[in-house]
């Protein structure tokens, strides 16, 4: 791990003495204990432990390289004014409207297509094109009697922090979601991510849980407006496709029980394990832009994740949207250009009626 370390303390030196003291302080809120980027501090820490902090500091100086050409050239800083409080990798700002389709002062009024000049427009696909929320919940409901007012969304984020933990510790990131391995860390996920919220499960309820999860996917279609919506930009002339990060085998098997071979060609379909970069690191985008001849400049990206899928879009120069169902807080460094939380909603910005 200490090539690990060693790119960590790298990275944290390209920031100000400022964003590193307020990374520390989140990291350190979030690790429950305190937290420096001192190559020292980071040799005792954990694989996963280290992977959350490259991705945070990571995400910081993508971002940075996207913004030290705007306005103000400052991060943290915006037209609004607004101070923003970093928490683990997100700013806490409750003056951000989360409630419209086009939160940024976007018009309407104009097809926003031509308006930015957009001919490419590519979608991540967990919980944005499905959602991978609700698989969990059902799978959940269907093994455990749970509170009537249980935090499912709350417990959803922990069950994916351990999926992540765990998948670096046993360096499943990438690995086929038929090994035994990694049927174990899907089952430990659940029973570590419930422990939290004060319900102890059994190995037994962790694999029947895993099961009926498994069970639900290989049913799943997409969230209600998405193929009609991808059908419409087919339509009018897009450049439709897929970025995602994971196992081409998992991934692809997704792809195909989503029926999205129906609007998106295989050559437009960039899974992170097949094309060796991984959102947000800006190449995955920047790949798009040579396999399809487009421009950065006329590229979009939709995506529920702010660190990976805004992040990564925003520094390789695309403009983004986010969809965020689940009421997520922002994220740090560049903004969306919008907010969505359905597709009805992104279907009016788009002005695609």
């Amino acid at each position: 791990m200490e090539a690990f370390t060693q790119e960590i303390t790298a990275l944290s030196r390209s920031l100000s003495v400022q964003q590193q003291r307020i990374v520390t302080d989140a990291l350190s809120s979030y690790f429950g204990k305190p937290l420096s980027l001192t190559p020292q501090a980071l040799a005792v820490l954990e694989h996963h432990e280290l992977q959350i902090i490259h991705d945070t500091v990571n995400g910081l100086v993508l971002t940075n390289h996207a913004v030290q050409d705007s306005h103000h050239g400052r991060w943290g800083s915006s037209g609004d004014d607004v101070t923003r409080k970093v928490s683990f990798g997100r700013i806490e700002n409750h003056r951000i409207r989360q409630d419209g389709a086009v939160p940024f002062s976007v018009d309407t009024s104009d097809n926003w297509l031509d308006h930015k000049g957009i001919r490419c427009v590519f979608f991540d696909v967990d919980d944005t094109l499905y959602s991978q929320f609700d698989l969990t919940c059902c799978a959940l409901k269907e093994v455990l009697t749970l509170p009537e007012h249980f935090p499912y969304i709350d417990a959803y984020r922990r069950i994916g922090y351990y999926s992540g933990k765990l998948s670096a510790e046993g360096d499943l990131l990438q690995a086929s979601p038929q090994g035994e391995r990694a049927s174990r860390m899907r089952e430990e996920r659940f029973i570590q991510g419930l422990a939290e919220f004060g319900i102890p499960i059994s190995r037994e309820q962790g694999t029947r849980i895993q099961q009926a999860y498994s069970r639900l996917q290989g049913e799943m279609r997409l969230s209600t407006g998405a193929g009609e919506l991808l059908a419409s930009l087919n339509e009018i002339g897009m450049t439709v496709g897929i970025i995602t990060n994971g196992n081409e085998e998992h991934q692809q098997g997704k792809l195909r029980t989503l029926g999205l071979n129906r609007y998106v060609p295989e050559e437009r379909i960039m899974i992170s394990s097949t094309v060796g970069f991984s959102k947000p690191d800006p190449r995955i985008f920047q790949l798009v832009n040579t396999r399809t001849g487009m421009k950065a400049q006329d590229s979009l990206y939709i995506g529920d994740s702010w660190p990976k899928d805004i992040a990564g879009a925003s520094a390789a120069g695309w403009h983004t949207i986010w969809f965020n169902p689940l009421q997520a807080m922002p994220g740090n460094g560049n903004r969306p250009e919008a907010i969505v939380s359905t597709f009805a909603e992104l279907r009016e910005l788009l002005g695609l009626h």
